[in-house]
């Protein structure tokens, strides 16, 4: 059953109490938790640190300056949809750490809504550049738009090459 609004409603509320609608499924249980999601949640955790932190707003402002954008997060890392853009292109840079197993850059749907709205303001094409920091020595790759990206999916690129194609 739903309401006007298109949500499954369960029960209605009346004198403060909720009292279940006869014939509708009762809400998931949002307590439960899956063994299994958490324990490989725990086994692929990597803790972001203030080091990481610090070295992925280094690897934008140098992205930026390569570029010759403006980065939007100086004095607010982490305050702004896009990381910084060259009146050609709204760019995200995601930084990939020792530790971490899979070779895929995330992103969450609401994150990726807000970069293409932002890149849209701007009148301007999205790009995300992911800096692949796991072996020491910086890999870069590029791939136009946003989203949640595998680095196979991605272009491999060097910082003369993303500067011919992307600068200024």
């Amino acid at each position: 059953m739903g309401d006007p609004l298109g949500r499954d409603v369960h029960f209605i509320t009346k004198g403060g109490r909720h009292i279940p609608i006869p014939g509708a499924k009762p809400a998931p249980d949002m307590n439960h938790i899956d063994p299994v999601k958490s324990a490989r949640s725990k086994e692929n955790y990597v803790p972001v640190t203030s080091k990481k932190v610090k070295q992925s707003t280094k690897d934008e402002i140098e992205l930026a300056q390569l570029l010759k954008g403006i980065h939007f997060g100086l004095g607010h890392p982490h305050n702004s949809p896009l990381d910084f853009w060259n009146g050609l292109w709204a760019v995200e840079v995601k930084t990939m750490y020792p530790g971490k197993k899979d070779d895929k850059i995330d992103m969450r749907k609401e994150c990726r809504e807000r970069k293409y709205e932002a890149a849209a303001a701007l009148k301007t094409n999205g790009l995300t550049i992911a800096v692949d920091r796991r072996s020491g020595a910086p890999e870069y790759y590029w791939k136009y738009g946003y989203g949640a990206y595998r680095l196979g999916g991605m272009n491999p690129t060097t910082l003369s090459d993303l500067k011919k194609r992307f600068g200024i």
